[in-house]
């Protein structure tokens, strides 16, 4: 999630607090699974409609989320093998891509913003609506973050009709292994509330009144039991797959299946994320660990 380009003096104060993040983070000040903090939402009052910094809003907490090569090459293999999955004609009429989605954060404060995701796909005739999108978490994310991160994806106010979620091991664990959450969009995209939240972030306005607060476990195994979740978050039935170290001796791919409505298509679409796109995280990962 991206912040705007500031006016110059809140640019200052901005970079101030941004420097202190990431000395505090290159120094290992902060423990895997907490998010490193660099100021609160309120510490500025211009709009977040642009681009200033990779970073997360969650909770009116402005967090950094420096991108390891680990990240990067999740991200990038899962994108190419979920496109590359898809049928020839509707490989023709979209694209992976790059950019933001403006998003509603509805359980998490009410700020909007713009997000950025780790991985796309959308159609060609239509550039600004998202219909994938995909988060790769590793170490400075909780799975509460992760989860409230994925619905927002859902909500009235945005275009994306389908998340996937990996979660990568943790450098202090041994033995590979992931988690790959799947969601679909339950309620039905709204244009016009679209509208209303792109020029909320052109006026500068920083939150929707209209913020849920939520009392509901946050952790992936909870949601997958308990499937009142569901409606509680306006998704359909999360789908989770649990990827174990025993797989990868077996060099085992990944696959599921993901709903044709999502292209406008009736029959669902196996995808297939192949041994060696695994093998090259998992690699990378190593690499990771023993640096």
């Amino acid at each position: 999630m991206c912040p705007a380009r500031l006016g110059n003096n809140e640019v200052r104060t901005y970079d101030f607090y941004y420097k202190k993040a990431q000395e505090k983070f290159l120094e290992g000040n902060f423990p895997i699974d907490k998010p490193i903090s660099v100021c609160n939402l309120e510490d500025f009052n211009e709009n977040l409609s642009g681009f200033y910094g990779r970073v997360k809003i969650f909770k009116n907490v402005i967090y950094l989320h420096p991108e390891s090569k680990v990240h990067k090459i999740a991200s990038k293999n899962f994108e190419q093998n979920i496109f590359d999955s898809l049928p020839e004609a509707i490989k023709a009429a979209y694209e992976t891509c790059s950019g933001s989605v403006p998003v509603f954060n509805r359980y998490a404060c009410g700020s909007v913003h713009h997000k950025i995701p780790d991985f796309s796909i959308r159609k060609i005739c239509d550039p600004q609506n998202f219909i994938i999108a995909g988060e790769v978490v590793f170490r400075h994310e909780n799975e509460e973050q992760l989860l409230l991160e994925s619905v927002h994806y859902l909500t009235e106010y945005t275009s994306v009709k389908y998340v996937v979620v990996i979660q990568l091991p943790r450098d202090n664990t041994s033995d590979f292994n992931m988690k790959i959450i799947l969601f679909e969009r339950q309620v039905d995209f709204d244009p016009e509330k679209k509208e209303i939240l792109v020029s909320s972030l052109e006026k500068g306005i920083k939150k929707l009144d209209k913020c849920l607060e939520i009392d509901f476990p946050m952790n992936i195994l909870d949601w997958d039991k308990d499937k009142s979740c569901s409606s509680l978050f306006n998704f359909k039935e999360m789908k989770l797959i649990q990827y174990t170290y025993e797989n990868y001796k077996d060099e085992l791919p990944i696959e599921f299946k993901i709903p044709g409505s999502v292209f406008d298509q009736t029959e669902s679409i196996l995808i297939h994320i192949s041994f060696d796109a695994i093998r090259e995280i998992k690699t990378e990962w190593q690499n990771y660990r023993h640096v």
